[in-house]
């Protein structure tokens, strides 16, 4: 049997009538028949229930003593035996063996190992380690035990050779050292002197236990906390904020609060005291629609506005019935999922409203589909075909223009208003004097002023009408 044991327990024990501290620390045991005739099975068994009928009288215990903060001196091992139940406390008569042990912290190691002879004992036992050797035992002239180290217990009628461990450390076993968290190491050697850890448990190994360690798995021996907020600068990312130890959603210095309970932070809630999980919104502004007091963005309040979801500022309503047209639900003849009163072909199916002119009529129902004006002239055809969009009789400008008929009134070829003898056939248009006139109506034809039917040469000018013959 080999016990690991650590001396810990640097405490005052004293008899009471209330159950004794002994017994709160350890179960105690009864007392084991002694081997006769017509035992029981159970009568030879102690109390770990295994056969000790074959064991000898007598049993030897090994102490292996570690002390290398304590000082040099003789440590006093003794051991009682549990002869009651529910004891209060141990009595002085209950000791059946002490010895004292030299202890060398200068050692290999420092270790010390004393071994112990003596008879064996049926009932469960106690180990106490003390190092006031001016008393022959942990109890004075009244009863009252001196400062001493419970280690272990153990039943001695189980096996016949022990050996224990014993740790003595100076804050426990050296009756000048100070142990603030009372968990056996002194302050001075105690990897966390205000936080109870006997175990010195050191996983960053960072000389800082892990029970005060305030970056448990990052070395940080300084323990630098900027922020003060319990976790180390070296182990968190908002050293400068003592509300977060990472950026979380909002950042570094602005808190992940949630005021609506929406599960969208404040920082990026566009309604942080209502609740809006959708984060809906309209009109795209800095507000959601459930705190926005003008959710379509048309500059009317919600609450004037005839279509408060639907941008429409000159809030027409054709009906009257107090729903502007861009949200009111009215017929659709042509089912093409536009309400008729705002369908620009509503006898016409056309869902995607394209307009080519710009005009009143979708190009499903546009006559004239690429003219605005829809065929001003009326004679059938549309811009760009008709290129006089404003003269019913032309679709062409023509010789004369748009506006001017190309009528050829005497059928010489020549259109009116270019013809110099519009009701005289006169195709080559001979002009002899070039007054605007043709030759075949113009009553002057050589321009001298005298009527052709007395100028003597009605071809050629001669003002003088000389005839010297």
């Amino acid at each position: 049997m080999y016990l690991q044991i650590f001396c810990a327990l640097g405490v005052m024990y004293g008899c009471s009538e209330e159950p004794g501290v002994i017994d709160d620390l350890l179960d105690s045991s009864g007392e084991t028949s002694q081997e006769s005739e017509g035992e029981t099975d159970e009568e030879r068994t102690g109390e770990s229930g295994e056969d000790t009928s074959s064991l000898s009288e007598q049993v030897t215990v090994t102490v292996l003593v570690t002390c290398c903060d304590c000082s040099d001196g003789v440590y006093r091992f003794e051991f009682y035996e549990n002869t009651g139940e529910d004891f209060a406390c141990l009595n002085p008569q209950d000791i059946f063996y002490s010895d004292r042990v030299n202890v060398d912290p200068e050692a290999e190691e420092c270790m010390t190992s004393h071994t112990m002879t003596f008879d064996r004992v049926d009932h469960t036992v106690f180990l106490f380690v003390y190092n006031d050797v001016e008393h022959s035992n942990v109890f004075n002239g009244t009863g009252e035990m001196h400062e001493s180290f419970l280690v272990t217990n153990f039943a001695l009628a189980e096996e016949e050779v022990y050996e224990v461990n014993v740790v003595l450390l100076a804050s426990t076993c050296d009756p000048g050292g100070e142990d603030r968290d009372g968990d056996g190491i002194a302050d001075g050697q105690d990897n966390c002197p205000d936080d109870a850890n006997a175990d010195q448990e050191d996983g960053d190994e960072d000389e800082v236990g892990d029970v005060c360690d305030n970056c448990e798995s990052v070395d940080n021996s300084e323990q630098d906390d900027t922020d003060e907020d319990g976790v180390g600068d070296a182990c968190e990312e908002c050293d400068q904020d003592p509300d977060k130890t990472s950026p979380g959603l909002c950042g570094c210095g602005v808190p992940d609060t949630d005021s609506d309970a929406d599960g969208v932070a404040n920082c990026t809630d566009n309604c942080d005291v209502t609740p809006n999980s959708d984060q809906a919104n309209i009109d795209g502004d800095a507000f959601g629609d459930v705190c926005d007091p003008d959710r379509d963005g048309d500059n009317l309040p919600n609450g004037n506005d005839n279509c408060p979801d639907v941008p429409n500022p000159n809030q027409a309503d054709s009906d009257g019935d107090g729903l502007g047209d861009a949200c009111d639900v009215v017929a659709d003849r042509d089912g093409d999922g536009i309400a008729d009163n705002l369908d620009n072909c509503p006898d016409n199916p056309n869902p995607g409203q394209q307009n080519a002119d710009g005009d009143a009529r979708g190009d499903a129902c546009d006559q004239c589909p690429n003219d605005p004006n829809n065929d001003t002239d009326g004679d059938g055809v549309c811009v760009p075909q008709d290129q006089c969009p404003n003269d019913g009789n032309k679709t062409v400008p023509g010789v004369c223009g748009c506006g001017v008929p190309d009528t050829d009134s005497d059928a010489d070829g020549v259109a009116n208003c270019t013809d110099n003898c519009p009701n005289t056939a006169n195709p080559t248009q001979t002009d002899l004097d070039r007054d605007g006139d043709g030759d075949v109506c113009d009553s002057d034809r050589d321009g001298d002023n005298v009527l052709n039917g007395n100028d003597n040469c009605p071809d050629v000018p001669n003002p003088n009408q000389a005839d010297s013959d």
